[in-house]
């Protein structure tokens, strides 16, 4: 079969499997929908969204406030130019205390005790001082200007460097933030937060030096603070007005949890889906299927599609409700799909990733929540501290895709808060200016992690299969062999790696032990000098003590013929586990091969799994799929095609005497039934060669009795391998019968070839009466039987062994004793030919440990182990002790016990004449014991139930570690991180004030300069960035949209001209009001009002026939703003700027233009 039928085939399976759920399906796909639903819920039902236009800022002239305490300044070094701009510091602040070192350490040094942090040694700083400053435009100051440094860089030439040094802390949990350009949350509208560089005297303290420079400079000689300049200069600051912004406060909250509810709600599908994958390996049905010629790739193939497809039904609607819910509204849904797409894939892979570590699906399911929640755990600790990672440390994080996808989902919130929202032409566009961190790299990392995840679960899986899988060694991906197929090994290689490794294995077997070969039948199978040899690996071989190498099939030769059922036997470790899974492709022979249907075991597997039926031991059945789901299944598997398949599948129903049940799933079938479907997988699709391992282990006489039947019916044309425990069904099933012992074949033939060459004749068992004289009986019996011996006399029962080739001699035999019989004393007598039973033990004889070698060893005769026939795996204890009545009755009891048919010839210990040895009956126990009751008996059971609980629990280590480590382990995690991120808040670096970098790209820096009245306006160098000249006025007031900033706009000379504004200006009490508050429910006025269409709001309150202040005369009095009848007023320019004496002033002005508005730097 092709791989892409394989690829369908299989896909359908997962699927049919997926369906058959319906209730984990459902909740599969509703429960990621439903969590957004919730979060879309919150947003509406507790969150307003107000559309707001702009808030009108006063100036401010930087105006020194009287302090309450000397100002405390230092300055470094301490030369004449430094010491004269000190003395214009001091004379600009007449409070201030300038004392000048010699060095910046000198500096920090000498701050250190003026200006103590907020925080003290536990205790809070009392700043009280400093609450009480203000500046005259009512912003409160904190501690102003409480001690500063100044430290001149370079003050000989004309590039001017100095440092401004203030206290670290300004404010509770608050720093400079020097590191940043601007905030990495930067919430909608004007920024309005504590200006530290304002309310601290930076600015005003920056303000004075900078002028104190100019006038050195202007001139070398000056002695004077006023003089060096024409002019005197008047410095003011006014924050600019911002666009129109909406207020979503939803959008701020959803940054922290929507991550953690996207998590929530892929937990389910992530611990079910590791669970189904660990159960596919738990039951063996992986194993089954690649033997049966299904490709590994087309399982975990299918495996993705069908999780991959669930999946995608989810996040297709949580991005839909994402999109049209209001969480993302800005964002496209493309390339929100695209996002939960790619997470998906890391989430599936993540599957793969933990179920290759384990094999219970009970702990697949528990680790795969954990796993989930742990792939999450780092992000909480991130959002706190995000503005001091690295590009590389975010990166590093988001090797966990859980964390990788909250890292996203920050990033498209803080694009929605900024009114972008994430769209395709922002994919790879920094957030802010000081963060490189961008979806792209959430997309990239996620696709990294996909890779990692799979490449580490195929690794793990190839060194790590499971209990039932064939590992690889550490290094197989360096081996050609693993790529390359592995090459042929001639015989002679084959001895040279058997060389030195345990002679004795290597002597060749008695002919005589083996049948001679059928003629005229087909060989299906021939085994030639196959041959496995187990090394350990390099790292056992080099750490164990014994690095023996062991053989588990020692050149194994053996035909099994076309039409014929051969039974292969052996105990434990005889090496038919091994032999089986070498021709089913399982193993790779290390020499030797063996040629099924004509296609070499070596080279041509694939062909040979075409025909190949595997009945295993265990029964690997899918609980959800029905019978003739299954049948059809594997017949596909195995290359039926079309009508056939369902013909084969109804046919092999009726076979197995399942019509009644061919609807009805697995997981509902008794265990006789599913042997039987088991045995009619591996029979159906036409299989050639078919194995057959204990097919009926386990089951009732009459399920046993069936498969009989559907076997003996169904060998015609096919070679059929059979290992069994049952010699009856050995005997009645097997064509030919194999016997392997230590990795050896030991003999092979037809049931009566193999009873002629190891059994010992006849058994004749005489029960005596009292009277009973056993000499004479045994005089009887050796004179009438040429060869007869007498082997056991022990208590009433005496036995003997009369030889095949006298069978002539028995009908005489039995005259004698039937007519002598009161003569003699004889009660009855009883005769049976060997079995296979008799024949399997005198097999195993030659390879088990002799009586001889145990006491020459152990010094003891007790305790030796009998092989039994029904188990070979285990064996019976018991003393060598004289036969008797009791004995049996002991032996047949244990062997019974153990899961032996009683029913059957219960092997002895055959010992001639007396024993020598005394030995006791083993005690049996008391009978005459009282037992508890009432108060005693229940507490002796309470006592019992806790021991037997308390050793489950200590021996349930996978609990103890879920419920004992790993809540430790969050601890320490959460410690860790906790303890090793960085703070937002400490080791400010110094923080250049320059105008190149005050923008992430050169387009978005723009200086501009303005004029008033006559003065000059000379073109400014400001460090070859664009400068522009505009109107002073308008650079104060102006209302033009940001991409309109480079336009030319005239003064504006009297107030009465603002009116002419194309979007109208309008006062604090306007800007603030939501739409709703504004009554305006005319159509031509609904989702107008905002900053772009700021006429319409006045337009809407003359249509409320509201009083509207004239805007000829802006300056009217109006009424109180409580009124409900009052329009917004606009603002009247400021008196500052059109003051007489305007035209006598040079401004220049430095403005940085970025998208989210304009802030003076003067």
């Amino acid at each position: 079969m092709s791989g892409a039928t394989q690829f369908l085939l299989v896909l359908w399976k997962n699927f049919l499997l997926q369906v058959r759920r319906p209730v984990g399906t459902l909740v599969e796909l509703v429960i990621p929908p439903l969590a957004v639903v919730v979060l879309v819920g919150l947003k509406f039902g507790l969150f307003d969204i107000e559309n707001r236009i702009f808030v009108t800022f006063p100036s401010d002239h930087l105006t020194v406030p009287l302090p309450n305490n000397t100002y405390q300044i230092y300055y470094a070094p301490n030369t004449t130019n430094t010491r004269k701009i000190a003395d214009c510091i001091e004379k600009k602040l007449p409070y201030a205390r300038v004392t000048g070192v010699n060095s910046d350490q000198d500096i920090v040094s000498a701050l250190s005790s003026v200006a103590p942090p907020i925080v003290l040694s536990g205790s809070e700083y009392d700043s009280s001082e400093c609450d009480s400053l203000k500046l005259p435009t009512n912003t409160p100051l904190g501690c102003f200007i409480r001690g500063a440094g100044i430290y001149f860089n370079n003050l000989e030439s004309d590039s001017l460097e100095y440092t401004l040094r203030l206290r670290h802390e300004v404010g509770e949990d608050k720093s400079w933030e020097t590191r940043d350009a601007a905030p990495n949350f930067q919430a909608p509208g004007p920024r309005i937060t504590d200006n530290f560089y304002l309310s601290e005297g930076f600015i005003h303290l920056e303000n004075i030096v900078g002028e104190a420079v100019i006038r050195l400079m202007a001139n070398p000689n000056m002695t004077d603070c006023d003089g060096g300049l024409e002019h005197n200069i008047s410095v003011a600051m006014r924050q600019l007005p911002y666009p129109q912004y909406t207020v979503d406060f939803f959008l701020i909250t959803a940054v922290s949890i929507l991550p953690f509810l996207i998590v929530l709600a892929f937990i389910y599908s992530a611990g079910t889906f590791t669970k189904e994958l660990v159960l596919e390996k738990e039951t063996r049905i992986r194993e089954s299927m690649l033997m049966m010629g299904l490709k590994q790739w087309v399982l975990w193939t299918t495996w993705f599609i069908k999780q991959f497809i669930f999946l995608c039904i989810s996040a297709f609607f949580v991005a839909l409700l994402l999109k049209v819910g209001g969480v993302f509204p800005a964002s496209d849904f493309f390339l929100l799909f695209s996002f939960l797409i790619v997470f998906n894939i890391s989430a599936i892979t993540f599957c793969f990733f933990l179920s290759v570590w384990f094999n219970s699906a009970r702990i697949g399911l528990l680790i795969g929540f954990l796993g989930w929640f742990v792939n999450y755990l780092p992000y909480i600790f991130v959002p706190g501290r995000y503005q001091t990672l690295s590009l590389g440390a975010k990166l590093g994080f988001c090797i966990l895709s859980n964390t990788c996808m909250g890292l996203g989902i920050n990033t498209i919130s803080l694009l929605e808060i900024r009114e972008e929202g994430v769209l395709w032409s922002n994919f790879y566009k920094e957030i802010s200016l000081d963060d490189d961190f961008n979806l792209g790299y959430v997309f990239l990392m996620l696709i990294i992690d996909s890779i990692i995840y799979m490449l580490i679960a195929w690794y793990v899986n190839g060194v790590k299969p499971g209990q039932y899988g064939v590992p690889k060694p550490f290094y197989f991906p360096f081996l050609p062999s693993y790529w390359l197929g592995r090459p042929m090994t001639s015989n002679q290689g084959l001895t040279n790696v058997l060389e030195g490794v345990d002679a004795p294995h290597l002597t060749e077997l008695d002919p005589s032990a083996h049948e001679q070969e059928p003629h005229g039948l087909s060989v299906g199978i021939s085994v030639q000098y196959l041959t496995k040899i187990y090394d350990g690996g390099v790292l056992r071989n080099y750490w164990a003590s014994d690095s023996k190498q062991k053989i588990a099939v020692n050149k194994l030769s053996l035909n099994m013929y076309e039409g014929q059922i051969t039974a292969l036997l052996g105990h434990n470790g005889a090496g038919k586990t091994t032999t089986i899974s070498i021709l089913t492709g399982l193993y790779t022979p290390t020499g030797g091969t063996a040629v099924i249907n004509g296609y070499d075991i070596r080279s041509n597997m694939d062909q040979i799994r075409h025909s190949l039926g595997i009945c295993p031991q265990h029964n690997v059945l899918f609980d959800r799929l029905t019978v003739l789901e299954h049948l059809k299944f594997f017949a596909r598997i195995k290359g039926v095609r079309g009508k056939d398949v369902v013909k084969e599948a109804e046919c092999m129903i009726e076979d197995l005497q399942l019509q009644d049940k061919k609807n009805t799933p697995s997981l509902k079938l008794s265990g006789g039934m599913k042997r039987k479907l088991s045995a009619g997988i591996a029979l159906i699709g036409g299989s050639k060669f078919v194995v057959l391992d204990e097919p009926t282990s386990g089951i009732d006489p009459y399920a046993r009795r069936a498969i009989w039947d559907l076997l003996i019916r169904y060998k015609e044309g096919r070679t059929i391998l059979l290992t069994t425990h049952s010699m009856d069904e050995a005997d009645l099933l097997g064509d030919r019968i194999a016997i392997m012992a230590e990795g050896k074949l030991r003999c092979s033939g037809s049931s009566l070839f193999l009873k002629s060459r190891y059994g010992v004749g006849y058994r004749m068992v005489i029960v005596k009466e009292p009277s009973c004289v056993s000499s004479k009986v045994t005089d009887i019996v050796t004179s009438l039987v040429q060869g007869g011996k007498n082997v056991t006399d022990v208590g009433a029962e005496v036995s003997y062994v009369l030889p095949l080739k006298s069978s002539q001699s028995f009908p005489h035999l039995f005259d004698t004793l039937e007519a002598q019989k009161e003569q003699l004393g004889i009660a009855g007598f009883g005769i049976s030919v060997t079995t296979m039973e008799e024949v399997f033990i005198k097999v195993g004889e030659g390879t088990d440990e002799t009586l001889d070698e145990r006491i020459k060893r152990t010094g003891t005769t007790t305790d030796i182990p009998v092989s039994r026939s029904q188990s070979p795996s285990r064996s019976i204890t018991h003393s060598i002790r004289p036969a008797s009545p009791v004995q049996n009755e002991t032996l047949a009891q244990e062997v019974h016990q153990d899961g032996v048919d009683t029913t059957e010839q219960v092997p002895e210990v055959v010992i001639k004449g007396k024993s020598s040895v005394n030995s006791e009956v083993p005690p049996k126990p008391p009978t005459n014991f009282v037992p508890n009751s009432g108060a005693v008996l229940w507490c002796q059971q309470f006592y019992a139930m806790f021991l037997k609980r308390f050793y489950n629990s200590l021996r349930f280590w996978q609990a103890i570690i879920t419920q004992l480590v790993l809540p430790l382990l969050f601890v320490l995690i959460a410690m860790i991180l906790a303890v090793t991120l960085p703070n937002a808040n400490e080791n400010d670096p110094p923080r250049p004030l320059r105008i190149s970098n005050s923008a992430l790209v050169p387009d978005s820096r723009l200086v501009f300069f303005a004029t008033l009245g006559d003065v000059s306006s000379d073109t400014l160098d400001f460090c070859s960035v664009t400068a522009d000249s505009i109107g002073a006025t308008e650079l104060l007031d102006y209302t033009r949209d940001t991409l309109d900033m480079y336009s030319y706009v005239q003064n504006v000379e009297t107030p009465s001209r603002c009116c002419n504004y194309s979007y109208q200006i309008l006062d604090k009490f306007c800007a603030r009001q939501p739409l709703k508050q504004l009554n305006c429910q005319q159509t031509r006025f609904k989702n107008k009002f905002g900053y772009r269409r700021g006429q319409n709001c006045l337009e809407c309150c003359k249509a409320n026939k509201a009083v509207v202040p004239s805007c000829t005369n802006p300056l009217t009095q109006t009424r109180s703003p409580d009124q409900e009848d009052l329009c917004p007023q606009p603002p009247q320019v400021s008196v500052d700027d059109a003051e007489s004496n305007a035209t006598e002033k040079a401004m220049i002005c430095l403005q940085t233009c970025t998208s989210e508005g304009f802030r003076l730097d003067l």
